[in-house]
C-alpha cells in the first residue's frame, strides 16, 4: 500500500528526516514511535505531500514523488510530487496533529466535508457508520466543533478521514492530550478501523501504539533505530528504553 524510500526532509538548515525507508502492506496497521523531535510528524507530512523531501514514495503501487536529477549532476533536488489534495482524493488520508476542524462548521457538517475527497470510492464508513463508531458523537450532531472536547473532537477528525473512503489512514498523535477516558475511546476506534483499513499511525503513547499496530518503526534523530513487529518490539523493552525513555511491558 505504501513505499517510502531514503526519505529526507529539510527545513532551512535543519534536517528533521534523514534517508528514511519504511513500508505499509495492504491491510496492515504500521505504527511510528519515538520522541518529540524524531521527525514523525515531518514523515507524514512528505508522505501528504505537504512539505518539500527528497526520496521516493510510491502510494497503492503508483509513485506520488521521485527525485529528480540535475543533468551531469548528483546533486538531488525535493522530489517531484503528486499534490496533497489529489493523494486525499486517491485515498491517502491524513488526520493531523491538532485536528484541524472546521470550529465554526457543527459535528455533522464537519463530518460532511470528508466525502469531497471521496471521488467514486465505496466507503466502508458513511455519516451512520462513524455515529456508531463514536455513539457519543450522535447527541452532537448540531454541536459547533469549537465548543467539544479535545476527546469529542479527535473523534469528529477521525470521523471526517473515514467518510472519505481512505485507502491509507495515516493519523497523527490521537491519543496526545485526551483523557484517559476518551484515549480508550479513540484506541478501540483504531482496533475497528484496522480491521478493514490500512493505517500508517504516528504515537508517543507506546502502549496504545503496541497494542494496535501490527509493526513498528522507532524513530530518533530523524531516522529508524529499530523496527519489528509489536512483540518483538515489546519484548526488547531495554532497547525501546533507550530510545524513548520509559519502559514497555511486554503486552
Amino acid at each position: 500500500m505504501l513505499d517510502v524510500t531514503d526519505l529526507s526532509v529539510s527545513y532551512a538548515a535543519i534536517t528533521a528526516v534523514t534517508g528514511l525507508s519504511l513500508t505499509v502492506a495492504d491491510g496492515e496497521c504500521v505504527a511510528l514511535l519515538g520522541p518529540n523531535g524524531a521527525g514523525k510528524t515531518s514523515t507524514l507530512k512528505a508522505i501528504a505531500g505537504l512539505v518539500p523531501h527528497t526520496g521516493a514514495v510510491a502510494f497503492a503501487g503508483a509513485p506520488t514523488a521521485r527525485n529528480s536529477t540535475a543533468r551531469n549532476s548528483t546533486a538531488r533536488r525535493p522530489a517531484a510530487r503528486m499534490p496533497a489534495d489529489r493523494l486525499a482524493r486517491a485515498g491517502l488520508v491524513l488526520v493531523p496533529e491538532g485536528r484541524r476542524l472546521f470550529a465554526e462548521l457543527t459535528v455533522h457538517e464537519n463530518l460532511q466535508v470528508g466525502t469531497t475527497a471521496r471521488g467514486g470510492r465505496t466507503p466502508t464508513y458513511d455519516l451512520d457508520a462513524v455515529y456508531e463508531l463514536f455513539p457519543q458523537l450522535q447527541a452532537l450532531r448540531g454541536t459547533r466543533c469549537w465548543s467539544l472536547s479535545g476527546g469529542e473532537q479527535q473523534m469528529v477528525a477521525i470521523g471526517r478521514a473515514l467518510v472519505a473512503a481512505p485507502r491509507l489512514l495515516m493519523l497523527d498523535e490521537p491519543s496526545l492530550g485526551l483523557s484517559p477516558r476518551n484515549v480508550g475511546v479513540v484506541a478501540s476506534a483504531l482496533r475497528t478501523i484496522k480491521a478493514t483499513t490500512s493505517v500508517l499511525l504516528v504515537e508517543q503513547n507506546t502502549h496504545v501504539a503496541l497494542d494496535i499496530a501490527d509493526r513498528i518503526y522507532v524513530m530518533a534523530q530523524g531516522g529508524v533505530r529499530m523496527q519489528g513487529t509489536s512483540r518483538e518490539i515489546a519484548d526488547d523493552s531495554a532497547l525501546l528504553d533507550a530510545y524513548l525513555g520509559q519502559r514497555v511491558a511486554a503486552s
